[in-house]
């Protein structure tokens, strides 16, 4: 007291003594003190001895401003106070607690005291008042306890730092709620709303990170819309930001992205050894991906020993499965590639951590917690753990979620874990120029990361790993696409990576282990998109065009441990009526199914300008690698290895530059009965969700029966500078059946064209010849009748001893003497030397028809084939050029009209000669009719005649259409005619 004296003695002493009594004080100071906000100074009835009462206002003195709270001025004081009173007494000083409740709600306000006449000479203002004004920033230790009273509100221009553990119900933040510097806890609240321009949540700074250990708890089932007037949107558990408000969470690095096993982690094993340096700790969480065909063999362990600057860590527990952890070289003497199937390890532990409490909201109802910008709001998550979080069957409410905010430049969600997910991980809606880099997402339901519409482009999605994505419960569904699709072996429900547009930056991805696919491309022909979300639309009124739209980046992404790995294949169609349908709905009529989510089925993609797939990897998936459905794409410096199906090709793809392997050292003799045990229990999720069609059962065996490199199907497909490794040198068998991997076979398809092998090599490490180097047998083809329409040109003599052969089924339909049939590590293969065009009733699978290869002059039948029944598909057949055979169709209905299409290698080609027994009513439009069939036999632009009941043509070929920047090797040279039966 005496130091206080001293600073306001010349003050005091400057009064001059009256005879009136009156009051008089002055405040020293207002400021917190310790845990409190205190007001300090002292307060007189001048010629009086006894203590007086002061009054405390906030935002002006009695009469227009608020009161605080009362005090006596009672406290010990020093002889100038007393002098300065004009009295002998000792007591005139006060030291008040404000009320925290009335502090917080007058934040920022001037405070003024009054002291109190005791004989009735009027109450006045003392001195200072007005100088001091109520604190505008607060912490959790000073007002938790009104925090937890009741839904709390912080005020534009106020800041709450969160510096302890505090419990709170729906927070409302207009102003800034804040993480203090080191702060250790849990802040347990119902909600937080981000509220308006200028509101913040934010928790460090990009360049300054929080370094405390936080962690916020949504608890209970409240919404956050009840605090404002969208009451009719439920926002529970969440922490949203709405109209300017900004999220923005910054936890300390060190812990993103993912490490890699230096060596492989054996079962039983407590140890892992990593190939760089981490700054892990005791006590972190880690997630070891599988590295076999089951994505369940993901482990979670905790670490409890770290040795090795970070690079060998000891676990909680032993590890129940194998963890591969070698890489392998290989090269042909021009190219060289690095086989790496080793797992990647996560740290799930960040000392920022948002999740759900563990109550029976989450127990019971898979309510978890959820993070979201809209509305104009804004987000930025870096270095966070998301765990406990989403809402199973809630639209919308995801981890992470950015909805409907168009340009979202400057905004990120990086460096971040999210695990034990019940509704996908982070999804991007209707927005435009994210970014996501380096997060980890593991143990999901649904997809994981999630391009919601269509719509989504220019995004920056980079760096990202996820693990274990799981199909939903058909009870909580939002798309059929995350339960069951109409071709699980092409495109199987969910998918880690869910693409909508091609547009997006997507490279350096890993997708480690789904039940269904790695990276999902599922681009929808057309849809309309206004300010409240897409539909499926047609051309003429779309505003976006996903399957037509170009490729920003796709690239240098790995796919393992799933069904599928990546597929080009699968969106939802307008108007289908074949296809059911959710959200939530238990697969009901096509009449009562929104056309905007729609079981998917087969797609195209169809770009404009020729994409280009570098660095690609895929391994260990359980049907195929890559499956491609489109137009010209080219796949450069991929690496495919240890899948049922390391490609699978449709139409005008091309790889090059690329390894292709079939059982590598991460194999064993137990894969196939492992997949076979992975499927079925497949299966039995599917009969346990009102039999979906999973068609797992069904397929498995035939995809076993299946076994290669690269399938190829319609065509045409380039293969240039591909190293085929670790090929089966001997049958191999599965159950009684021939399983033996062949690197190149041929399926059937809708279409045929030629298929061309340029610089193929082959190369065992035991240096023994693959048994199988290209199959065509005819039981690889499914329902389709004619296996034997698929043609190969092995260009430089890869397979073949002669370059330009024609490697084909071998079938009485293409055998001559041209051809011979010891063709080396093959089955059911022959080379020709000859040329070879192709007629194809264009549009259906099924034309009932039978046709006879003959000879031209004499009329010797050489083989003929069909018809089939229209269960099976026949739509096709080959045709030797030049003028030495006659093709004749039989079995046809002769009535109405069908698309035929000649296809050949060179577009000047003309077709041998071709008839339509009892064709007398039949014509072909686009070509000349001519006047006789010597005519037409000697013709070299084509026509046709009829003749003694039949009607005869030849077919000139075209470039009618072309996809674009195909390799000038895949020709694809084909025209269409009209065959009209009256």
């Amino acid at each position: 007291m005496k130091k206080i004296g001293f600073i306001f003695l010349a003050y005091i002493l400057s009064f001059p003594s009256t005879a009136a009594s009156y009051i008089k004080g002055y405040i020293d100071s207002a400021a917190y003190v310790g845990s409190e906000f205190r007001i300090r100074g002292w307060a007189c009835q001048t010629s009086h001895n006894t203590s007086i009462k002061v009054h405390v206002y906030a935002g002006g003195p009695a009469g227009t401003g608020s009161a605080i709270t009362s005090a006596d001025a009672n406290l010990n004081s020093e002889p100038a106070v007393a002098s300065a009173c004009g009295a002998s007494g000792s007591k005139y000083r006060f030291d008040v607690a404000l009320p925290r409740a009335k502090v917080y709600q007058h934040a920022g306000k001037a405070l003024h005291v009054h002291g109190i006449s005791p004989i009735g000479s009027g109450n006045k203002v003392i001195t200072n008042s007005g100088k001091y004004s109520l604190p505008t920033s607060f912490t959790t230790a000073y007002i938790g306890s009104e925090m937890a009273k009741g839904d709390f509100t912080i005020p534009a221009g106020i800041d709450v730092a969160i510096n302890s553990s505090a419990t709170a119900k729906l927070v409302h933040v207009q102003g800034r709620l804040s993480c203090a510097s080191g702060a250790q806890g849990i802040f347990k609240t119902e909600g937080i709303l981000v509220n308006g321009s200028g509101a913040t949540f934010q928790c460090g700074t990009s360049s300054s990170p929080f370094t405390g250990d936080l962690t916020i708890e949504l608890t209970g089932a409240r919404s956050v819309s009840s605090l404002t007037s969208m009451t009719s949107s439920e926002m529970l558990k969440a922490i949203v930001s709405m109209n300017g408000g900004h999220i923005s969470l910054n936890g300390k690095s060190g812990k993103q992205g993912y490490k890699i096993l230096s060596k492989t982690a054996s079962a039983g094993s407590r140890t892992i050894s990593l190939t760089s340096s981490s700054s892990w700790q005791v006590g972190d969480e880690i997630v070891i991906a599988p590295t076999g065909f089951d994505p369940h063999h993901a482990e979670k362990r905790t670490i409890t020993g770290v040795a090795n600057s970070g690079r060998t860590i000891t676990l909680n527990s032993p590890l129940s499965y194998s963890h591969w952890g070698t890489t392998k070289g290989y090269s042909n003497g021009s190219t060289s590639w690095t086989l790496d199937e080793r797992a990647e390890v996560a740290n799930l532990t960040r000392n920022i951590t948002i999740r759900s409490a563990n109550d029976s909201y989450w127990s019971n109802q898979r309510m978890g917690a959820t993070v979201m910008a809209m509305m104009s709001g804004k987000a930025n998550i870096n270095n966070v753990e998301l765990f406990r979080v989403g809402q199973a069957g809630r639209l919308g409410r995801y981890p992470f979620h950015w909805h409907i905010l168009g340009n979202v430049s400057g905004q990120a969600i990086e460096n971040t874990s999210i695990h034990d997910s019940q509704n996908r991980c982070v999804v991007i809606h209707g927005s435009q120029y994210a970014r996501v880099e380096r997060n980890t997402c593991y143990n999901h339901f649904g997809h994981g990361y999630f391009l919601e519409d269509g719509n989504e482009t220019n995004n920056i999605i980079r760096h990202n790993l996820g693990m274990l994505s799981k199909r939903v419960d058909p009870d909580y569904m939002l798309l059929q696409s995350e339960v069951a699709t109409k071709d699980p072996a092409r495109f199987p429900a969910p998918s880690t990576f869910w693409v909508s547009h091609p547009t997006n930056d997507i490279r350096y991805n890993v997708a480690a282990g789904s039940e269904g696919t790695g990276f999902w491309m599922s681009f929808k022909r057309a849809i309309r998109c206004t300010s409240s979300g897409c539909l499926l639309s047609d051309d003429n009124v779309a505003t976006h065009k996903p399957s037509r739209a170009n490729t920003l980046y796709f690239s240098n992404n790995t796919a393992h441990s799933s069904v599928v790995g990546m597929t080009w294949d699968g969106a939802s169609r307008k108007s289908d009526p074949k296809l059911r349908c959710g959200p939530k709905t238990k697969l009901p009529s096509a009449s009562a199914c929104p056309d905007d989510n729609r079981i998917p089925t087969s797609s195209h993609y169809e770009p404009s300008s020729k994409p280009t797939f570098s660095n690609l990897r895929a391994h260990k998936n359980s049907i195929a690698g890559i499956y491609i459905r489109g137009d010209a794409m080219k796949l450069d410096r991929n690496v495919l290895a240890d899948n049922i199906w390391s490609g699978w090709f449709a139409f005008d793809q091309e790889l090059v530059n690329s390894l292709v392997v079939g059982q590598s050292a991460n194999s064993t003799s137990s894969d196939l009965s492992n997949i076979e045990a992975l499927h079925n229990s497949y299966d039995t999720y599917f009969q346990r969700s009102r039999n979906l069609n999973s068609q797992f059962t069904r397929s498995t065996m035939a995809h076993m029966r299946n076994l290669s490199g690269l399938k190829i199907y319609d065509g045409p497909f380039l293969a240039d500078n591909v190293l085929f490794a670790e090929f089966a040198s001997s049958t191999q068998y599965f159950n009684g059946q021939d399983v033996t991997p062949a690197a190149i076979s041929m399926m059937g398809g809708s279409g045929r064209y030629l298929n061309y092998l340029g610089r193929v090599s082959f190369d065992n490490s035991d240096n023994t010849t693959p048994l199988r180097k290209i199959d065509m047998n005819g039981s690889l083809s499914g329902n389709w009748t004619d296996p034997y329409t698929a043609a190969v040109r092995d260009v430089n003599a890869s397979i073949t001893n002669k370059a330009g052969d024609y490697l084909l089924h071998d079938h009485p339909m293409n055998y001559t003497g041209n051809c011979h049939r010891n063709v080396p590590a093959s089955r059911e293969v022959i080379a020709c030397d000859y040329e070879l065009g192709h007629i194809r009733f264009a549009g259906v699978n099924y034309v009932r028809f039978s046709v006879t290869r003959k000879n031209a002059s004499s009329g010797v039948e050489y083989a003929s084939v069909g018809p089939f029944a229209s269960s099976q598909y026949s739509n096709k057949f080959n045709v030797i050029m030049g003028n030495t055979y006659h093709y004749e169709i039989d079995d046809y209905s002769r009535s109405g009209s069908r698309t035929l299409q000649f296809s050949s290698r060179n577009a000047s080609d003309v077709s041998p000669l071709i008839s339509v027994k009892g064709g007398s009513n039949c014509y072909i439009s686009g070509i000349s009719r001519l006047s006789n069939l010597s005519t037409l036999k000697s013709s070299t632009t084509g026509g046709y005649v009829h003749s003694g009941g039949d009607l005869y043509f030849k077919l000139k070929g075209g470039q009618q259409t072309k996809s674009p920047n195909r390799d000038n090797r895949l020709s694809k040279n084909f025209r269409q005619y009209t065959l009209r039966c009256n």
